[in-house]
């Protein structure tokens, strides 16, 4: 492929030639038009659009409207002649300099007194914006241009310039690209851009087979149930799930070929489709796939030998459709003993490569195996398309110094058989590092690889930033340079603690990024630009500092942060501050990742928004953004039944403390006054459903989980929490439908755990729970099956939480699973059990009881699981497996439960089921994952536990002091023995409980 070239064809030149040229005045500020602008009379719209926009920016610069007339009438005295038309026509040699320009060349040569623009529809429009550039015109983004103001323009009597892009295809993948005419004008026509027939179209793929096509192509949902035979086989078995196709199947190549044709038939304007693998691995391993790849090669070899056969029968009826496939991990080593077809196009990616420097310079292993690949297909193909990656994906708005890789891939992508490039940035949002910048350097680039780099830079940061210009650029020039040493690389997913990054840095860069905004304070366009662009180093001190542990507070019906340090807050404050904005910012590729960043630093400065509903008798008070939980539940006397920080939860992993479980951002579905229906989405996973909704004699709380995967299960362990502000809570009273009522005295605990293990739970209709001290309760209609019910009490709260415990369950693929909970407060019960006055300790004196229900259990139904065991004081244990001796139960206990800088004994109930007389029974200890270091390792041996009967075991440091600490964690294990040896010692291991107790001096 030629690059832009600057000569014109010799047989126009002459053709046209006209001595003793004299300047052409194309405009004169405050004079009448002494120039038009002609097209043909049957111009199409694209060539009607660039005579248009001439004449739209001619006005802007000189103030002069020049009239458009078409070819029907005499050329006038001064023309400006844009596309095809009868009068250039006439002019001997037009017709071979058109077939010379190729797809989206263009020509600009004087003629006499006239100017001719020529090339094919995009090519007239991109010669119109070369011209308009010539004048000083700047599309820098399509909220910023730079159109200078002219008493004059004039044009050169030796202008005569043709042009041809380097690349066939040119896609800078950023976001403001997308826009039409920031895409037009700066001669860009990949697929992604908003380029109609009235723009001249684009390099499109059709029918949306852009990428990974094999499932859409013969979907496993339609297939797999009746042809296992046409996915992979692995290890003897056909993959449903994250499967490829079985190349070698020849029914499977009659699909594909079939549905290929049948998309082309639907949109056959299209320029490409694809046939491409999954985004993943997983190739097939049958034996007839296996002897394709032994001839061929390799992956990429079957692969050719199938797609060739499908652009074969698309060749026959669409000659000139190309047939994308994937050079792409598995398959991005060239083949052996077979080429691609004329009409197939191999589309490398870069995904692995390190970009500080340009592929070809950099020693990186992953670049040095790049350009063998790369080189091997040009070797064998003369089309090749390129995925090329210029951002961090994980960090948008980080700094991603790669600028000094940009020119130098795109000229090794020319030099080697490349005709288009895909360059991926930051295609969700404006304003990520650099990203206007990258996305107009970038479309120069792909144009004309062999610009002046330097004088590009120049030419953006003068126009983009204005005054600021000097202090942008020398931020930008040291951030390049971290990189220069050889051993530092940048890839697309690293993370901002790189070591060349430092926090004396980004401090540095904050105060010049201030000293920018102070120099155009007063220009706002400018300033506009230079607070997004200082987006970066905000967010990378943010994010390079340990992030605080924040807590929310109900107060006065508002959801309040506190323990925010006041740098995270200012810093944080300043940031959202410069990303505020109608323009759409996003944070990360990820969209869950984006949300919760998003989420909690908004939670940090502002807060979060409430929900109420009402009606006569009640009040409630709902946070969709912390987990859709309701703090606020009033009666017409105001009296709260919830304990505000804590309220409603719903967990799909089994109980959790509160202040671990994963953050869930609700959106509000519905509202009415008596009504709230919220909905959270895990994206590609699940969906949760709340709703509340009000009666005159209580609320009534509806949770359901549906899963998303059409291919997977969900496992789940439902859990639905309420914690209850009752009163005095020493001495609590439940009882299940009307049964006896049962107490529960807790005055001496700080954190205690009652476990509800009855026969009756499958058949209950209600649980009740209520204060002996003050007569309040809480009567729950319950409408689904429990596998218990446990009680927590905080003696630093005075508060209850209830969480019911439904049974573990595989939610099948696209099923929902329901429950629903309807609450009715009781404010004076009359006929609870007498109070109990209970000793109130101190905190430091106060015990903590946790039931085995609150220990993760890590692979559960693998390692271990939660089941019955009469023998525990509630029924039930966490039992661990004799398959391995893994620490499989790993417990990171809630700090705020624990008086501060108390020492505590740690101690667990356990019992063991020996398999024989010797060998080890169980290990469990306290590790420091910050510190990397054990705080207590204990391990127990069968000869020295007396029975199989429950007993307390230490736990803890030797001393029996251990003071909680921030990544600290409490572990069990099965014990070990050798797996290659013998089998374990044990048959299981039963944990019921395990205990705090503070250590006084």
């Amino acid at each position: 492929m030629n690059t832009v070239s600057r000569s014109l064809i010799a047989g126009f030149c002459l053709a046209i030639a006209a001595p003793c040229m004299a300047e052409m005045i194309v405009a004169r500020r405050g004079q009448p038009a002494a120039c038009s602008i002609v097209h043909a009379a049957d111009a199409s719209a694209p060539i009607i659009l660039a005579a248009k926009e001439l004449q739209d920016f001619t006005c802007q610069m000189t103030g002069v409207e020049l009239p458009i007339v078409s070819d029907a009438e005499a050329l006038p005295p001064q023309a400006i002649l844009v596309g095809p038309s009868r009068h250039s026509a006439a002019i001997p040699g037009v017709a071979d300099a058109m077939a010379a320009l190729g797809s989206d060349g263009f020509l600009l040569r004087r003629s006499g007194p006239h100017l001719l623009i020529l090339g094919d529809e995009r090519g007239t429009l991109y010669g119109v914006y070369e011209l308009l550039e010539r004048a000083g015109c700047r599309w820098y983004a399509s909220w910023h241009s730079n159109i200078p103001s002219l008493d004059q323009w004039t044009l050169l009597d030796d202008l005569n310039v043709v042009e041809r892009p380097a690349f066939r295809m040119r896609e800078p993948f950023w976001y403001d690209m997308f826009n039409t005419f920031q895409a037009l004008r700066n001669k860009c026509n990949g697929n992604a851009m908003r380029l109609g027939p009235e723009h001249g179209g684009r390099f499109r793929i059709g029918a949306g087979m852009f990428c990974h096509t094999f499932n859409r192509l013969v979907p496993p949902e339609e297939f797999f149930a009746g042809h296992p035979e046409y996915y992979s086989e692995i290890n003897g078995k056909r993959l449903r799930d994250h499967s490829q196709l079985c190349l070698s199947n020849p029914d499977v190549l009659r699909i594909a070929t079939e549905r290929t044709l049948a998309h082309i038939r639907k949109d056959p304007g299209a320029a490409m489709f694809s046939v491409s693998q999954n985004d993943w691995r997983n190739p097939c391993a049958c034996a007839n796939c296996l002897a394709l790849r032994e001839l061929y090669g390799n992956e990429a070899g079957i692969l050719l030998w199938f797609v060739n056969q499908v652009a074969e029968a698309v060749e026959k009826e669409f000659p000139d459709v190309l047939i994308e496939t994937l050079a792409y991990q598995y398959t991005r080593e060239p083949p052996k003993n077979i080429r691609p077809r004329r009409n197939v196009m191999h589309r490398l990616c870069t995904i692995e490569c390190d970009f500080a420097r340009p592929i070809d310079q950099s020693d990186d292993p992953q670049n040095q195996k790049f350009i063998s690949d790369i080189k091997g297909w040009s070797a064998i193909t003369e089309k090749l398309f390129i995925w090329d990656y210029v951002t961090n994906f994980r960090h948008y708005l980080g700094p991603h110094p790669n600028f000094k890789a940009l020119q130098g891939n795109i000229q090794f992508f020319r030099d080697n058989h490349v005709i288009g490039i895909m360059e991926q940035g930051a295609y969700q949002g404006y304003h990520a590092e650099f990203a206007e910048l990258r996305g107009w350097l970038l479309a120069k680039l792909l144009w004309n690889p062999d610009l002046d780099m330097a004088a590009l830079l120049d030419d953006f940061f003068n126009g983009y930033y204005g005054p600021a210009a000097p202090l942008v650029r020398q931020y930008f020039d040291a951030l390049q340079a971290l990189v220069e040493a050889p051993e530092n690389k940048v890839k697309i997913f690293h993370p901002l603690t790189m070591p060349w990054y430092s926090d004396e840095f980004f401090r540095w860069a904050t105060d010049i990024w201030q000293q920018a905004e102070e120099v155009v304070k007063d220009q706002p366009a400018f300033l506009y630009n230079v607070r997004k662009g200082a987006i970066t180093v905000y967010y990378t001190r943010v994010e390079r500092m340990t992030a605080p542990t924040i807590t929310f507070s109900w107060q006065n019906d508002q959801v309040l942060p506190t323990n925010v340090p006041e740098d995270y807050r200012q810093l944080v404050k300043a940031l959202l501050a410069r990303m505020a904005g109608e323009r759409p910012i996003r944070i990360c590729e990820n969209a869950d990742t984006h949300a919760a960043l998003l989420a909690k630093w908004r939670r940090a400065v502002e807060g979060l928004p409430v929900n109420t509903i009402s009606n006569g008798s009640f009040r409630v008070g709902i946070a969709p953004a912390l987990n859709g939980c309701a703090g606020i539940f009033k009666d017409s006397k105001g009296v709260n039944y919830f304990d505000s920080d804590y309220g409603t939860a719903f967990s799909l992993k089994g109980i959790q403390a509160p202040r671990q479980a994963a953050p869930q951002l609700f959106s509000v579905k519905n509202e009415s006054p008596e009504r709230l229906d919220l909905s959270y989405t895990q994206r590609n996973q699940y969906r949760l459903d709340r709703s509340f909704a009000l009666a005159n004699d209580g609320l009534s709380v509806q949770n359901s989980v549906s899963n998303l995967s059409n291919e997977r299960e969900l496992s789940l362990a439902p859990v639905t929490d309420f914690t209850l502000a009752l009163g005095n809570s020493g001495h609590l009273c439940w009882r299940l439908d009307d049964d006896p009522w049962q107490d529960l005295v807790t005055a001496d605990l700080r954190f205690a755990m009652h476990s509800i293990r009855n026969d009756k739970l499958a058949t209950a209709k209600s649980f009740t729970i209520a204060s002996a001290h003050s007569g309040r309760g809480m009567r729950f209609a319950m409408g689904a099956e429990h596998a218990r019910i446990v009680i927590q009490t905080r003696g630093d709260r005075d508060s209850v939480t209830v969480s019911f415990v439904q049974p573990a369950l595989a939610l099948a693929r696209a099923a929902t699973h329901s429950s629903g909970y309807t609450l009715l407060p009781m404010a004076n019960i009359s006929n609870l059990p007498k109070a109990i006055a209970g000793k109130a300790l101190p905190p430091e004196q106060q015990r903590m009881v946790l039931e085995d229900c609150f220990l993760p259990i890590i692979r559960p139904g693998i390692w271990g699981d939660y089941g019955s065991d009469d023998r525990a004081e509630d029924g039930s244990a966490l039992i661990l497996y004799n398959s391995h001796y893994e620490w499989c139960s790993q417990l990171r206990p809630d700090l705020s439960l624990f008086a501060p800088q108390q020492p505590y004994r740690v101690r667990a109930r356990i019992r063991v089921e020996k398999a024989r007389a010797d060998g080890l029974a169980f290990w469990a200890g306290i590790y420091d994952a910050g510190k990397k270091h054990s705080v207590s390792s204990h391990v127990f041996a069968n000869k020295d536990i007396s029975d199989d009967d429950y007993h307390w075991y230490d736990i803890g440091p030797a001393n029996n002091n251990w003071v909680p600490a921030q990544d600290q964690y409490i572990w069990f294990g099965p014990g070990q023995f050798a797996k290659e040896k013998e089998s374990s010692a044990v048959k299981a291991v039963y944990i019921d409980k395990i205990e705090f107790v503070p250590v006084l001096n």
